[in-house]
């Protein structure tokens, strides 16, 4: 009688696990199907010669959303040798125009064997003030962070520069405080040195 019961418990145990797995499985599948779809979208109405940069996974109103982050280059000649880059962000729950733009610049020395270190950060925001706080600026500067590694900087510089008015320059230096950049109340100033990392990180 007891070994019935307990028999009976074990398998109603081990059904709700499979149900649980099940559930977690169409999840995995609806957010892969998801990503495809965006990635899909991305690669044939964006890049167009562009390149994916980034994929970050986001939550807006207690929903998973996706953001592709594309990078586009060019290199000016004139005032001065620069690789100009910049990275646009698009949402998956509305393709239609970037929600994240970032501006940024890698001038070269007039002497070939001199090259500059330093990635200027000219511009960097989210458009709309529906999008703050969800993280979309702080994985913009991931990818920014990445760039610059890549292009083997050792600091990245830049001004803060609210869009909205100066209402919101506290805001903005607190983002800017959360993602590791150096910066005072006294200048608009900002710098993320990479020889710090290991410093922030432990």
């Amino acid at each position: 009688m007891f070994g019935r019961r307990k028999e009976e418990k074990l398998l109603e145990q081990i059904s709700g696990v499979n149900e649980d797995l099940q559930r977690k499985l169409s999840k995995s599948e609806r957010e892969l199907k998801d990503m495809s779809s965006f990635l899909n979208f991305l690669n044939e109405n964006v890049c167009r010669g562009k390149q994916i940069c980034g994929i970050k996974k986001l939550r807006q109103y207690d929903k998973d959303v996706y953001v592709g982050y594309i990078l586009e280059h060019k290199f000016e000649i004139e005032p001065q040798r620069t690789y100009v880059y910049t990275i646009y962000g698009y949402i998956s729950t509305n393709i239609s125009s970037p929600i994240y733009k970032a501006e940024l610049n890698w001038q070269l020395s007039r002497l070939e064997t001199d090259i500059v270190k330093r990635l200027e950060l000219a511009n960097n925001y989210v458009c709309g003030k529906d999008l703050y706080g969800i993280g979309i600026g702080s994985a913009g500067l991931d990818v920014i962070k990445e760039l610059a590694r890549e292009l083997n900087c050792s600091e990245i510089y830049g001004s803060r520069r609210p869009l909205d008015g100066k209402e919101n320059e506290e805001r903005l230096y607190q983002f800017y405080e959360k993602n590791g950049f150096e910066q005072r109340h006294d200048t608009d100033l900002i710098r993320y040195d990479f020889a710090k990392e290991t410093t922030r990180k432990s």
